[in-house]
């Protein structure tokens, strides 16, 4: 009866026999607490008044540090962003940071990259695939039986023997792998959507638009979506207000609806030149031209023993030192680390 007790006891408080035990070791450990306490000798106060204003006091502090995109891990983010300040700002000194930039134009002039303009864009996007796997299984069975369309897909599959009439085609079709089955249904249902653009019209006519920002800089720009070439669209987003149906390579289709353009140019900040590898680019072709001149200046130092100039990637790490020695330099001074060293 016990044992049976103690069983139900347990499914009541919902435990195992592991969880019951713990639960009673602390209740055990709290019933000594409460005895020792109990039993201590009285003793003055003022210790324990003293203690407590201690365990009260507090602080108002203000933490100050700089945002993550700003902290020099290494010699490659010290060149990017000395390089960032060489591009935006002009430096007084070797570690100076100036407050205020170069006026955009003068930006604009050598580093179009860094500037950038902002569209706000309501967007809707389907997919080829997207639009396909809607088509009926029995409008896509009449569609492959077509002789025209029987032909497209011998073109395309050269596993599909040939048949005269529908029936043979159907069993040419039942004859093969699965696989084979699932290629050919997918083929099928996107030719009939490319021949069909009504379908994609109504795909994204039912699809609800979702809000963008758009920061696109005045050269070479790039959009965070499937789009080969974003000059052709930012021109359209700068003449139209609505883009309807648009594709650059049929698979991905979008509609678009440009809500504002900003007549502002800005400058991009360096955390964001870093994250979208612009910086990284400048830096690399500031170099290389750095080197055109280093290794006349050099000869020696930049030549192989066959008297050829070494490649370029071999030697951008020396071309960054000798380019930015003096911040490298004074650094140095400062014994900022173990060893003095960058690395």
């Amino acid at each position: 009866q016990i044992d049976t007790y103690y069983k139900n006891v347990l499914q009541y408080l919902s435990m195992d026999e592991k969880e019951a035990a713990k639960t009673w070791q602390k209740v055990l450990l709290y019933k000594k607490y409460f005895s020792d306490v109990s039993n201590n000798t009285l003793i003055d106060s003022l210790a324990y008044q003293e203690f407590d204003k201690y365990t009260r006091s507090k602080a108002d502090i203000k933490h100050y540090s700089l945002p993550t995109s700003l902290h020099i891990k290494d010699f490659e983010d010290l060149i990017k962003f000395e390089m960032y300040l060489l591009a935006t700002s002009n430096k007084k000194n070797p570690l100076d940071v100036p407050s205020e930039n170069k006026g955009l134009l003068e930006i604009e002039k050598k580093y179009p990259e860094l500037i950038e303009k902002k569209y706000e864009i309501m967007l809707k996007h389907t997919t080829l695939d997207k639009v396909a796997i809607k088509i009926k299984v029995k409008d896509m069975y009449f569609w492959q039986l077509e002789d025209k369309n029987w032909n497209k897909l011998r073109a395309e599959f050269k596993f599909i023997s040939a048949a005269k009439d529908k029936q043979e085609k159907l069993k040419a079709i039942d004859t093969l792998e699965f696989s084979q089955k699932y290629q050919i249904d997918a083929f099928s249902r996107n030719e009939m959507v490319k021949e069909s653009p009504n379908l994609i019209e109504e795909s994204i006519k039912d699809l609800d638009a979702k809000k963008h920002e758009f920061y696109v800089s005045l050269k070479d720009p790039k959009l965070p979506i499937a789009i080969k070439d974003a000059n052709e669209l930012i021109t359209l987003f700068d003449t139209q207000d609505k883009i309807e149906n648009y594709t650059q390579d049929n698979k991905n289709y979008f509609s678009f609806e440009v809500v504002k353009r900003s007549e502002i140019k800005e400058l991009q900040s360096f955390e964001k030149a870093k994250t979208s590898k612009v910086i990284d680019e400048i830096l690399n072709n500031f170099l290389k031209e750095k080197y055109s001149t280093l290794r006349e200046e050099l000869y020696e130092e930049f030549t192989t023993e066959d008297g050829s100039f070494k490649e370029f990637e071999n030697v951008r790490s020396q071309i960054a030192n000798i380019v930015f020695s003096d911040v490298i330099n004074k650094l140095k001074t400062l014994n900022l680390t173990k060893n003095n060293s960058l690395d």
